[in-house]
Order: structure tokens, then sequence, then C-alpha cells
């Protein structure tokens, strides 16, 4: 048997690792939610995959979407996480949105040939098959609301494929952001692959909440940029008036004190992350954490407490800290078609199947996302 285990640096390595086609109508024609007689792939006239043992579990709404990449590097802030002074705090950013209709673009990959030699996994032919185009234009004309997607310390956004593409088949720009030497892993502008090399040992902290925050507060001032280029793929298409945040362990705890701290973003949600940083202040823009069955975090209580009939927390039943991501949804994909079982660590992936985690998840951000942002 096979054990993949995770560390509180969340999913460190787990995850085993490992536009479109739409019939050509106008986007204000879509279906809000996909008919339930029709396939995604169908709607989306996707490229078949019928040999493809290995899938992301399909999006909800009727927009086909499509997936682009960038590399960013912040010129006036240091890298305190690297030995050489002279490195910049430096992103990656993977991108989900709504896509025109007619695009001939294959599948998006799940993730990047040198991510995954940077997380140290090799998923060959067994790679997940995803429901997003390997890029295409948007609309012209049309404007969608921007929610920024973080993961978990030591882990990759494109472990939250799931979360990211159903998000986007609804309406919205979902920009997932890893984060230099604190993700599990960045390929940067020059295609330098950067790791997180303190992991599985690294821990959340404060001071790394700080960065984190200071990180997508450049993320948004990258993308203002971009909007107003019209020359730029994104240029115009990105409703800056409505943004959201949403992450995974430190990544929901930075969605919280993002949505704080920046007058930009309006609301936010936090998948079972202890919440750095400081606490004292009221919150006073909608939130909503969901947490894990894991003992109450004392953070949440202090956030209860403070904010203003604004935020509320839910407790899941079944799920662990690792049942927010794509990876028990693939395992069990997995040992449904394999001898060798894969088995993941029991103290962070609880009851909960990983289909039924997942779509839960998505719906709760979705109600929430569309009530607050949309």
């Amino acid at each position: 048997m096979k054990t993949f285990l995770t560390n509180r640096p969340l999913l460190a390595g787990l995850l085993l690792t490992a536009l479109a086609g739409c019939g050509g109508s106008s986007d204000s024609e879509r279906y809000e939610t996909l008919p339930p007689t029709l396939s995604y792939a169908s709607l989306c006239g996707l490229p078949a995959a019928s040999g493809e043992t290995y899938r992301v579990l399909e999006p909800t709404g009727g927009r086909c979407i499509a997936k682009a990449g960038f590399a960013l590097s912040d010129p006036r802030r240091s890298d305190p996480y690297s030995s050489n002074p002279q490195d910049r705090r430096e992103m990656e950013l993977k991108i989900w949105y709504p896509v025109a209709g007619g695009s001939s673009q294959p599948r998006a990959e799940y993730a990047s040939k040198e991510t995954m030699q940077g997380m140290g996994i090799d998923l060959g032919p067994n790679a997940p098959r995803t429901n997003a185009r390997a890029g295409g234009p948007m609309a012209d004309g049309q404007r969608y609301p921007v929610i920024l997607l973080a993961p978990g310390l030591g882990a990759v956004v494109e472990m939250y494929t799931a979360l990211a593409e159903d998000l986007a088949s609804h309406g919205y720009i979902v920009v997932g952001i890893n984060h230099g030497r604190i993700s599990g892993v960045i390929v940067n502008a020059e295609g330098k692959v950067i790791r997180n090399e303190r992991v599985p040992k690294d821990e959340g902290s404060d001071e790394m909440l700080e960065v984190l925050v200071k990180d997508q507060a450049f993320v948004l001032d990258w993308l203002a940029q971009r909007n107003a280029d019209s020359g730029h793929p994104l240029g115009g298409h990105l409703d800056l008036a409505r943004i959201g945040a949403y992450g995974h362990s430190i990544g929901g705890a930075t969605s919280l004190q993002l949505q704080r701290q920046d007058a930009r973003v309006r609301a936010a949600i936090n998948l079972d992350g202890t919440v750095y940083g400081d606490l004292s202040q009221p919150w006073s823009k909608p939130f909503l954490i969901l947490a894990s069955e894991r003992p109450t975090d004392p953070s949440y209580l202090d956030i209860m407490k403070l904010q203003r009939n604004v935020g509320s927390s839910e407790v899941l039943a079944g799920f662990g800290h690792g049942d927010f991501s794509d990876v028990k949804f693939y395992v069990e994909q997995y040992n449904r078609n394999n001898p060798v079982q894969m088995a993941l660590d029991p103290e962070m992936f609880l009851s909960v199947r990983g289909g039924d985690a997942l779509r839960l998840v998505r719906e709760k951000a979705r109600l929430f996302f569309r009530s607050a942002v949309k």
C-alpha cells in the first residue's frame, strides 16, 4: 500500500502528483447552471478524453472556461525567505475565466511538468483531466467579478482546480496565487523552479501572514494595471469593484486578513485556516469560515466575538484539514482502478468522500460569493 502523508504545512508534497468551444453563443445567453441532461464536456465541445481515467470534478455552471498563467515579481520587496538579499518577492498566477465560444485549444494541463517535478511528483499519464481550455479570449465587452484563491502552506493552487473551475463556470475570474517559497513551488518568469525548501517542517506565523497579505495586495495592483491595458488578455474584463478572496489553511487566513486590511476586497472565505496576525480589530465585511472536525480553533472564537453580524462559521461533518482540495477525489479514482492502493493520512483526511466534499464546499462558496460579491 502506498501512503501519502501530509504535515501541518498543508498537504505539503501530498498532491499525488501528480477557449472553450461553447457552441458560439454569447455570454448573456449562457446557462447560469449546467442543465442536468447535458454534460459539461458536451456543452463546451471539449476534446474527447474517453481513454483517460482520472478527471477533475465537472463544473456546475453554464459558462465554458479557460486557464492561463502569469509570473510576477514585486520590485519593491525583497524575499525574507531567500538567502539572497537581492531576490524579490515572486508569485505565479493561475487564472481560470469564462472564455468566448469557438476556441479549438486543447484541455489545459492540470499542472505544468515543472510544477510537478518541483513538488517531487510524477503523475505521468495519470494526471487529472481538466475541464478548461488552455487559453483563449474572453467575449468582447464582458466583465466578471474577481476571486483570489490561495493554497495552503506547502501546497500549490492547482490542487484546488475543482473549486476554481466551478466558480469560473459561474461567471467569475478566479486568480489562483502560488506564493514564492511559501507555496510548494512556483515557476518564475525566467523558468526557474523555486521550492519551499522548509516543507514539511514549515509553520505558519504572524510574519508569514504579513508577507502573504502584501503579496496579494501586489497581485491586486497588477490586475488593475492589466485591466487598464486594452492589449492585455485581461484588459477590460476584470470587474474590480467586485472582488472576493478565498483560501485554504494559511491561504484562508490570508483571505480574511486581506479582506479586513484592503478596501478593494469585499468578502472572504477561510477554509479551515488558523488566523494569524492582529485579531483585536472588528471584522465589518462579510466572511465565511468553513472548518474541519478538528478541535475548534481559538482564532475563530476571537473573530466571531469581534465580527459585526457579517460573518459566520460552520463545522463540516466528516471533514479533516486535508478534505478541501482535489487530493481525496483523485485518490479514490486511483484506488478504483489500481490493485496497489494509495492511503491518506487519517489525521488529515476523515470520513467524507472526496467528491461529496468538493460539491459541498463549491456550493457554499457559490452561494456566499453570489450574495457578498456578485
